[in-house]
C-alpha cells in the first residue's frame, strides 16, 4: 500500500494537514464503523479486510507524521545554527 492509497483510505487530501492526534481519531472512528464483530450478520470476510486495509493505512500514516516531524526538527537545528 502506498501513501495516497493510506491518504485516501482515511479521507486525507493534500491540502488537509492532519496532525497525530487528529490522525489518531480518524482511526479509531473506521475501526469503530468496519469492525467484524460490529457486522457479524453481514459479510464478516469484508469487513475483516477493511481492517486490515485500516490498520495497514494508518500504520503507514503514522510512520509519515513521525518522518515529517523529524524533517522539521533537522531544518530547525540546521537554521538555528
Amino acid at each position: 500500500m502506498e501513501l495516497y492509497e493510506a491518504m485516501s483510505i482515511f479521507g486525507i487530501t493534500e491540502q488537509k494537514k492532519v496532525d497525530e492526534e487528529e490522525l489518531k481519531r480518524i482511526y479509531r472512528q473506521l475501526c469503530f464503523f468496519n469492525h467484524p464483530d460490529a457486522h457479524l450478520d453481514e459479510d464478516f470476510k469484508y469487513y475483516n479486510d477493511m481492517m486490515s486495509k485500516i490498520n495497514t493505512a494508518y500504520e503507514i500514516l503514522k510512520y509519515y507524521c513521525a518522518c515529517s516531524k523529524i524533517k522539521i526538527f533537522l531544518l530547525m537545528m540546521r537554521n538555528s545554527k
